[in-house]
């Protein structure tokens, strides 16, 4: 017999003072099928820009209890203009 759990989270931020703005936005999904590791799967994702241009992004994922991926710089790429934060 095994139990499966799942959680979601999410946490979103803007700020502004003058003429800086900024963003951080962290959020994920995992799972779990308690007691064995066959299950178990999760995602974490960090997203962070402000209006000097400034970005980091880096996502994880992992599955079966194994880190499988890592991605650093997505969102970042994109248009300076469509990321920055309007505030």
């Amino acid at each position: 017999m095994s139990q499966i759990g799942k959680v979601k989270q999410a946490y979103n931020r803007v700020d502004s003072t003058g003429d800086f703005a900024s963003l951080v936005s962290n959020s994920g999904e995992w799972a779990d099928t308690y007691p064995t590791q066959q299950g178990q799967s999760g995602s974490q994702r960090f997203f962070s820009s402000d209006s000097e241009d400034h970005c980091f992004s880096r996502a994880l994922s992992a599955s079966a209890g194994v880190l499988t991926s890592i991605v650093d710089g997505k969102g970042c790429d994109d248009d300076l203009a469509s990321r920055r934060p309007n505030c």
